[in-house]
């Protein structure tokens, strides 16, 4: 059992994660977002802060990225955020 995993290796995980829900449910072009990608991201979390399986932030990543793509939002857009006024959590 792991402990951490690199950042190099949580991307490949997720890519492979996403291939390989690309061949169990189909593109996510010919599925039409049917789902809830955002609150799927959040259940995924959650698991992980009961837990603590890294797997499950890979799914919540995997989950982020599929609302990116098609997202759900009425008002979904991007736009550069100003990273030196934000405020992160402690």
């Amino acid at each position: 059992m792991e402990k951490r995993i690199t950042f190099d290796r949580f991307v490949k995980e997720i890519i492979a994660r996403r291939r390989q829900g690309d061949i169990t449910k189909g593109k996510l072009e010919e599925d039409n977002n049917n789902y809830d990608a955002l609150k799927c991201a959040m259940k995924a979390v959650s698991l992980f802060r009961v837990s603590g399986n890294l797997e499950h932030l890979v799914d919540a990543a995997v989950y982020l990225g599929l609302e990116c793509n098609c997202p759900l939002h009425p008002n979904a857009h991007y736009k550069t955020l100003d990273f030196k006024n934000m405020r992160w959590p402690k």
